[in-house]
C-alpha cells in the first residue's frame, strides 16, 4: 500500500488578513473600528441635513411631497445607505421604508399620503436625538412594517 501524503496549501486569505506586517485581524479590525468612531460625528450631521431636508419638503404640504417625493426617495435612500456606519439602525430602517413607499409610488403609482406622513413623522422623532426606550422603537419599527405590508408597499 502506497504512503499517504498529507499537504497543506498556503492559505492566501490567512496572509491577507494577517496585513504584510504582522498586524493581526482583530487589530486590524479594531484599527477600523477607532476610524469610524472618528467619523461618527459627520456621519450623524449627514443624517441629520438630510432628515431636515424631508422635512422641509414634508412642511410645505402633500402637493409638495407629492411633487419631491423623487428628491425624499433619495434622501432616504442616501440615509439608509449610511445610518448603519452612523450606528443609527433604526433611522435606516425608516428611511429604508419610505425609500419602499416612494417606489411603490413611482412603480405602481400607488401614493399612501398616510402612511408615508406617519414615516416621515417616525424618522423626524428618531432623528431628534433624545434616546427612545429601545422597546418603544422595536414597537415602532414593527408597526411601519406591518403597515407597508397591509396596504401592499413591497420591500
Amino acid at each position: 500500500m502506497a504512503a499517504v501524503k498529507v499537504s497543506k496549501p498556503a492559505n492566501r486569505l490567512a496572509q491577507i488578513l494577517e496585513g504584510s506586517d504582522g498586524v493581526s485581524f482583530a487589530k486590524l479590525v479594531e484599527a477600523s473600528e477607532v476610524r469610524v468612531d472618528n467619523l461618527l460625528p459627520g456621519l450623524r450631521e449627514s443624517v441629520r441635513e438630510k432628515i431636515d431636508a424631508i422635512t422641509k419638503i414634508y412642511n410645505g404640504g402633500e402637493e409638495s411631497l407629492s411633487a419631491g417625493s423623487t428628491e425624499v426617495g433619495d434622501l432616504a435612500m442616501n440615509i439608509a445607505e449610511i445610518a448603519g456606519a452612523a450606528r443609527l439602525p433604526a433611522l435606516g430602517e425608516v428611511a429604508r421604508g419610505i425609500c419602499a413607499m416612494i417606489e411603490s409610488l413611482l412603480s405602481a403609482g400607488v401614493w399612501h399620503t398616510d402612511g408615508l406622513n406617519l414615516h416621515i413623522m417616525s424618522l423626524t422623532l428618531l432623528g431628534a436625538g433624545k434616546p427612545l426606550p429601545a422597546d418603544e422603537v422595536s414597537k415602532m419599527l414593527n408597526q411601519l412594517r406591518e403597515m407597508r405590508r397591509a396596504i401592499g408597499v413591497l420591500e
